[in-house]
């Protein structure tokens, strides 16, 4: 009877829409880069559900905010785990570059930056786990200092390659018109979704500036606060989770 239920089932005709959901899933899941900024989403939501918190009385608070810091600091810690030699990345990416002149230099400096914090991260996750002696507070300000290097020029070549890609598309609508025509549907679909692709990647900088300040600045500190902190990495986050996503084929 047993054999029988399990022929049963597997003769059972899947859903392509649900093989095709969780293939995708696995795929996605599988990133180390789409883990991250889940976990991240995670953290900096934190920091809103220990506000959220902070409103609902007394009792909400020392309930529940001694296991919210706990998240916290373990989806930090295993964000780091992630993270680790992530630096060589950055190392390949620089011998890879292909721009020229001042983006060249810039998108050098940017990935040195990165790879550097990077490099920061993981000597704060050794001396986390006490295998270094350094001070983990001292560490974290000077990877954020370095960070915010990288935010900077990270926005900066966002700008140029979507200043690029909007003169792009005007000159295709221009040309068009002129033959009255339709732009080649292939070349404008292509300009559309890069532009939809660095306005996502312009809004994940964005909110990366907030985060930065609060860690870096005593005027962050007392003006964002960790709350207007946690809520920019949040949605920064769930905007790179989305991007991810939507570069998996199904």
């Amino acid at each position: 009877q047993g054999t029988g239920q399990a022929r049963d089932l597997s003769d059972m005709p899947l859903d392509n829409d649900l093989v095709q959901l969780n293939a995708k899933m696995v795929a996605y899941m599988s990133k180390t880069e789409a883990r991250d900024k889940l976990c991240r989403a995670v953290a900096y939501g934190s920091d809103v559900v220990k506000w959220l918190l902070s409103n609902s009385g007394k009792a909400a608070l020392e309930a529940w905010a001694p296991k919210v810091v706990k998240v916290k600091s373990g989806v930090g810690v295993a964000r780091k785990c992630f993270r680790f030699g992530v630096t060589l990345r950055e190392i390949d990416a620089m011998i890879n570059t292909q721009e020229v002149g001042i983006p060249r230099t810039m998108k050098l400096c940017m990935h040195a930056s990165n790879g550097m914090y990077y490099f920061l991260d993981m000597i704060e996750l050794l001396s986390i786990f006490e295998l270094l002696p350094y001070k983990t507070d001292k560490i974290k300000k000077l990877r954020y200092q370095v960070w915010c290097i990288k935010c900077v020029l990270s926005i900066a070549l966002i700008l140029i390659a979507l200043n690029k890609t909007m003169q792009a598309i005007k000159k295709a609508r221009e040309a068009a018109q002129k033959d009255g025509t339709q732009p080649d549907a292939k070349r404008w679909a292509s300009l559309l979704a890069s532009r939809r692709k660095l306005q996502a990647q312009l809004m994940v900088e964005m909110t990366n500036v907030p985060v930065a300040l609060f860690n870096v600045t005593d005027w962050g500190r007392e003006a964002i606060g960790p709350v207007g902190a946690g809520m920019a990495g949040f949605v920064g986050s769930c905007i790179g989770a989305n991007e991810i996503w939507r570069n998996i084929s199904p």
